[in-house]
């Protein structure tokens, strides 16, 4: 602590002093003690300032105290090293560095004896180590030494942060070059129709010494389906293919499983199968999305309509007199003709309309008027025919999204939004709202304004509609993670109150977010169209015993979530209550095996092993006061003998 903060801290006790001094000589009873009990009050004051101004203690550098051995748990470390696999290599070299405890970093930090590390099994899914370092620090270690196979995932905040944790870093790294190929990335369409040729696109990435051409299959349960070859690239290179085949008829509960593979065994398999699921339907329903105009907004609606709906979303772009498709994939771009774009319009379950206005065809405002489940996003006038909404012309200015949520059916699924990081929209539509609307949440322009709903929705003839005021939704998708998170609660919210009350019913009531769920991750269950109180998971594996049998309770609106599964194809079997409002599902997962973990390449910066010239001159290894247990014991025992005593003083 420098000896500016040491006057702070002596000014700051003194005028604590000063106040208890006062408060027993004015205030309080004249009697016996009072000294005393003014002398302790100070003494907590006084330490209770320097427990928060936290300076360092003197590290008693002993037996190799000041000295940690840190060795990675990740994924990575079960490939092939010099002798046996890293993590035994690892085991091995702790053993000899001389520490009786060593510290675990992966997914998460932790503590074990060396000894158990023969019997532990390296399972972390990501490389992190900068928290098992700030832990070392805040112990006092000095000096730390890294076992890892180089793929540290965070070796540029470790490197930033080395001046303040007051540490010198070691990294050896374990030896051992395996070639190993593995499926970095699998695209596929998240539907289709039955009879529709789907295509799968292919990343390659590979490690070591692997080389030349390998086969990539595609295959359901009844055997291979596509097949093509895929020249191994260089490690930190990827290499693109693309499989094709047709799909048959929807299967029972209309998603078909496929798995995509390399044909070649490696170092290690569980890079080489990537799993997929499609919704194969007769005649895909779902969502229809139009665009009149380009735009970023249905680049980030569409995928957000999707997960949260469960159902096909498709889109389409006007580009002068034609159509073309929307989304991912090789399909992207492609033209639709007029007749078929209509024929969709009509069948869709929920139609959105971006940049609807005055110039919109006529077969779109029929369709607008027909819809009985609508999402607008207008530009113009904003005049929706069938809504009773009067012409509202766009206000321009910045305008800032409200922490305040109003009463409506969706507001459930904003509770503990933040708002503090959403950039503005560009304009809002101001229209005088309806009796009988509603507002998912609020803006303000320039924070000083009137409180003006962003959407607004309501029901008119049986007819459920939302109209979207604002301009510049998408901006909240590409800021931040606080952005983001608003931008797709709102839109879930709104797609899943205009299309509720169609699919929370029957067996799709409730289904998981994402049908393939990532290696050490929670599997995460979404209840379409309404805000669950608490869930019912049912999971069996593919022997059909029972893994997961519990009740959660819902802590996100209408989505929560289980516990992590091992990798494998599970069944589940999930109900949902609201009230007296009773929901259910049931279907498949899968658990991946890929993790990012296998195909990481190794990165370490050289400031890495420099220990910074500031450490030199902090005076040595040092313990935060905080982390000692004798500031608080004291502490307490101040406190509570002048408790004791004043009452044993007659005071109270």
């Amino acid at each position: 602590m420098s000896a500016g903060s040491w006057l702070i801290w002596l000014a700051a006790s003194a005028a604590g002093g000063a106040f208890a001094w006062g408060v027993y000589g004015r205030r309080e009873t004249p009697g016996r003690g009072r000294n005393v009990l003014a002398a302790m009050r100070t003494g907590a004051i006084a330490l209770l300032l320097l427990l928060a101004f936290d300076p360092g203690l003197p590290l008693d550098v002993r037996g190799g105290r000041d000295r940690a051995t840190v060795v990675d748990a990740s994924l990575s470390m079960r490939l092939p090293g010099g002798a046996g696999t890293r993590w035994e290599e690892a085991v091995e070299r702790a053993r000899t560095a001389g520490p009786a405890d060593v510290t675990l970093f992966g997914s998460e930090a932790r503590t074990v004896v060396v000894d158990s590390l023969a019997s532990l099994v390296p399972s972390g899914t990501h490389s992190r180590l900068l928290p098992a370092l700030q832990a070392l620090a805040e112990a006092g270690r000095r000096h730390a030494t890294v076992l890892t196979d180089g793929a540290i995932e965070d070796a540029d905040e470790v490197a930033r942060w080395l001046p303040r944790l007051g540490m010198d870093v070691s990294i050896e790294t374990l030896s051992g070059n395996a070639a190993d190929r593995g499926l970095t990335r699998v695209k596929a369409p998240s539907y289709a129709a039955a009879g529709d040729t789907i295509v799968i696109d292919v990343d390659l990435s590979a490690a070591g010494a692997a080389s030349g051409p390998v086969a990539v299959v595609a295959r359901d349960g009844t055997g291979e389906l596509a097949r093509t070859i895929v020249e191994t690239p260089v490690p930190g290179r990827v290499s693109t293919a693309t499989l094709a085949f047709a799909v048959g008829a929807a299967p029972p509960g209309g998603y078909a499983r496929f798995e995509v593979a390399i044909d070649a065994a490696d170092a290690i398999s569980d890079d080489d199968v990537r799993t997929i699921y499609v919704n194969v339907t007769d005649e895909p329903a779902g969502v229809v999305l139009i665009s009149f105009r380009p735009d970023w907004e249905p680049r980030f609606l569409e995928p957000v309509l999707e997960r949260s709906l469960g159902v096909p979303v498709r889109g389409y772009l006007r580009a002068g007199t034609e159509w073309l498709t929307l989304g991912s994939g090789t399909r992207v771009g492609t033209r639709v003709p007029d007749a078929d774009l209509r024929r969709q319009v009509g069948g869709a379950e929920m139609l959105v309309l971006h940049g609807f206005g005055a110039d919109s065809p006529e077969w779109a405002v029929d369709a607008a008027l027909q819809a009985t489940r609508l999402l607008v996003l207008p530009a113009g006038d904003g005049v929706v025919p069938g809504v009773p909404l009067p012409a509202m012309t766009a206000v321009p200015g910045d305008w800032y999204v409200l922490s305040e949520i109003p009463a409506s059916p969706v507001a459930g699924l904003f509770a503990g939004i933040s708002v503090s990081d959403v950039p503005p929209l560009e304009a809002l539509h101001t229209p005088d709202r309806g009796p009988a609307t509603w507002a998912p949440i609020v803006a303000s322009r320039g924070r000083r304004g009137a409180a003006m709903p962003v959407a607004l929705g309501g029901t008119t003839d049986g007819r459920r509609w939302v109209v979207a005021l604002g301009e510049g939704y998408w901006r909240w998708a590409f800021w931040s993670t606080d952005a983001r998170d608003v931008y797709e609660r709102l839109w879930s919210a709104l797609g899943s109150w205009v299309l509720g009350d169609a699919v929370a019913s029957g067996t799709d009531a409730i289904a998981p977010v994402r049908r393939v769920v990532e290696r050490g991750t929670q599997p995460a269950w979404l209840g379409f169209g309404f805000d669950t109180d608490s869930m019912r998971v049912r999971l069996a594996d593919e022997q059909g015993t029972i893994v997961t049998d519990t009740v959660l309770v819902n802590a996100a609106g209408d989505t929560a979530r289980s516990r992590v599964l091992e990798p494998g194809r599970y069944t589940w079997d999930v109900s949902a209550w609201h009230g007296d409002e009773v929901a259910a599902g049931n279907g498949e997962i899968t658990v991946e095996r890929f993790s990012a973990e296998f195909t990481r390449p190794a990165v370490r910066p050289a400031s890495m092993e420099a220990a910074p010239d500031a450490l030199n001159v902090a005076g040595g290894a040092h313990t935060p006061l905080h982390a000692t247990i004798w500031p608080w014991l004291v502490l307490v025992g101040l406190l509570s003998f002048e408790w004791v005593l004043r009452r044993r003083w007659g005071l109270r």
